[in-house]
């Protein structure tokens, strides 16, 4: 013989918010303040490195159309491990500042006394091309 047993939908209900209410409560996790990191400070290698850098670093435009647009170049320094006086570059057109066509970094350094720049190309492939945008 089969038994059929039915529930309705107040008992269903009262058996979940009796099953709910037998859980302990939940801990909150402790709100915590938000600090803001400090501004990224250059420690450069010497003042006259420092100097130059501190003439390059910033948002340029040139005079006149390249190509048929306005050129534009943000310089920024940036913390490189094992590197020093380094500064990151992007290159866009006016039209289109959302989309660098040149990413670089720039590196300041001293030969036979003189302070030459030095630029590496990022080699990167179509998986991370975009990756470094906006970081200036």
């Amino acid at each position: 013989m089969l038994k059929v047993c039915l529930f309705s939908t107040a008992m269903c209900a009262g058996l979940v918010t009796g099953l709910a209410s037998a859980q302990p409560a939940a801990a909150q996790p402790a709100q915590t303040e938000f600090v803001a990191p400090s501004p990224y400070a250059p420690n450069w290698s010497d003042e006259g490195i420092a100097k130059i850098a501190g003439q390059i670093q910033g948002t340029w435009a040139s005079s006149a159309e390249v190509g048929g647009s306005q050129i534009m170049m943000a310089v920024a320094p940036i913390s490189v491990d094992g590197m020093q006086d380094m500064m990151y570059v992007e290159s866009v057109r006016a039209e289109t500042p959302w989309s660098p066509y040149r990413r670089a970094m720039f590196q300041l350094y001293r030969y036979k006394g003189e302070i030459r720049l030095r630029t590496y190309e990022f080699a990167v492939g179509s998986t991370s091309a975009g990756l470094f945008d906006g970081m200036w």
